[in-house]
């Protein structure tokens, strides 16, 4: 009878240490997931803010004569012709179905503005080479008009460019100087 007790007893503290094994190596492996999750996220962040610090540096850097631009519209013509980044979200984006766990309600409203930024700042790109574009393509154009033997020709420009550019580059120029200043909210640890 005691043998079957301390078979008992031996059968319900493997079951415990089990269960309690089991608990651990779950607390570990979710510790280890969430861990992983903040590194990748913070690691894509980190990689956007570095090629939007790039962009801006050279779209400030000096001529070759020491001359920085100061001029709106030279710097939003700087913008346009200096390749744009492909900003990196596949992180962001791969890991939303758990990124509850790994964040908090703050970090996650911080970490989707930097992202709804990037996006800001890809449309605004998009809208100065649009109007970039059509200056270019009415900037050769021309009508020829006559009547009876007097003929002239009136040249076509436009200055789309310089009329919309002033707005977009002190948007652009604002939520890239937040950008960089506010840097990446999520820190992950040692």
């Amino acid at each position: 009878m005691t043998e079957n007790y301390i078979t008992a007893i031996i059968g319900l503290a493997g079951v415990i240490i089990g269960f309690l094994l089991n608990g651990i190596n779950t607390w570990y492996s979710k510790r280890n997931q969430i861990k992983s999750i903040r590194i990748l996220i913070s690691n894509e962040i980190d990689a956007n803010l570095r090629m939007l610090s790039i962009l801006w540096n050279k779209m400030n850097k000096a001529d070759d004569k020491g001359n920085k631009a100061d001029n709106k519209i030279v710097l939003a013509r700087r913008f346009v012709s200096l390749p744009f980044p492909f900003w990196k979200q596949i992180m962001w984006y791969e890991q939303a179905s758990i990124l509850a766990l790994a964040l908090n309600e703050n970090e996650i409203k911080k970490i989707q503005d930097i992202y709804n930024d990037l996006d800001t700042l890809k449309s605004i790109h998009s809208h100065l080479l649009m109007y970039s574009e059509k200056d270019e393509e009415n900037s050769g154009k021309s009508t020829d008009l006559g009547f009876g033997d007097i003929k002239f020709s009136i040249n076509h420009s436009s200055n789309l460019f310089e009329n919309e550019s002033l707005d977009f580059w002190d948007e652009f120029e604002k939520t890239t100087l937040k950008l960089l200043k506010e840097g990446n909210p999520l820190e992950t640890g040692p």
